[in-house]
């Protein structure tokens, strides 16, 4: 059975997100201000309060946010780069660095065993984990 502070607590959590829902809808006349209406707009708004139903999920996305740090960083340093192919590139790399470090590889090691296979043309390391 729900206690009285429990339907009190529930109450005021969803008269705050409603309020924070329609000051996201009225944003004032800038690019940013419409960008976050647009990811409140429409069923995957819900997606943004999960933490607050569901015991366990985070506020943040901190892990996700810290896997791909280095990516950011990299691009902010570099300014990124202007073809598909250098795109392409940088996306790979970036997928084997991400899965290297979450599987303890050695990057280096791995991207030098995989050129060697590429050039002697033999079968390259394999970056999926043992798992």
């Amino acid at each position: 059975m729900e206690k009285v502070g429990e339907k009190y607590f529930r109450k005021k959590r969803e008269d705050l997100k409603k309020l924070f829902l329609s000051s996201v809808m009225r944003p004032p006349d800038h690019p940013e201000c419409c960008k976050i209406k647009k990811r409140f707009t429409g069923n995957s708004r819900d997606g943004y309060f999960l933490f607050l139903d569901v015991d366990g999920v985070e506020p943040t996305n901190n892990s996700t946010e810290q896997k791909i740090r280095f990516v950011v960083l990299d691009r902010r340093v570099t300014q990124g780069t202007n073809s598909d192919a250098g795109m392409r590139f940088y996306e790979r790399v970036w997928t084997v660095v991400a899965s290297c470090i979450c599987q303890g590889k050695n990057i280096f090691k791995f991207l030098t065993e995989s050129l060697k296979a590429y050039y002697a043309n033999t079968l390259p390391p394999s970056i999926l984990s043992a798992t």
